[in-house]
């Protein structure tokens, strides 16, 4: 079953027409094929991608979709390690062999710098939770 990003808390306060355009381009790959999606024209797409408040509902759309994407590779990291051992200890013939030992360490390598570029997104956040406080100042 697949899973579908949530989509509520981040199309708050976008007009139907902005969600229509937002979900065709989460769903598209060139923004002309979005606006025949959404029937939203590519003029109003493109004026919705200068919008603040469209920009960020954009960004987190597209950040929770990655986040989806890691997750799903995180999950097979197991299988993937299996796939090494069995690789090392089995005659499968060296060209099938190769295609799952290269499919697994992608898995892996992509699972670790989602794993790190997620520890580093927390010591960034603690980081700025700090300077704002520190910017704060002492209170009386």
């Amino acid at each position: 079953m697949a899973h579908k990003p949530d989509k509520s808390c981040h199309d708050a306060g976008l007009s139907p027409s902005q969600r229509r355009a937002l979900e065709a381009l989460l769903e598209s790959v060139t923004i002309q094929a979005a606006a025949r999606r959404s029937g939203v024209s590519e003029r109003q797409i493109y004026r919705y991608l200068t919008e603040e408040p469209f920009q960020r509902a954009y960004l987190a759309r597209r950040q929770q979709q990655v986040a989806l994407a890691l997750h799903l590779l995180q999950h097979q990291a197991v299988n993937a390690a299996a796939a090494l051992v069995q690789a090392l200890t089995t005659g499968e013939h060296p060209a099938k062999a190769a295609v799952h030992v290269r499919a697994a360490v992608h898995v892996l390598e992509l699972s670790m710098r989602g794993l790190e570029m997620e520890a580093i997104a927390e010591r960034v956040a603690v980081l700025e939770a700090r300077l704002a406080s520190l910017e704060q100042g002492p209170r009386a």
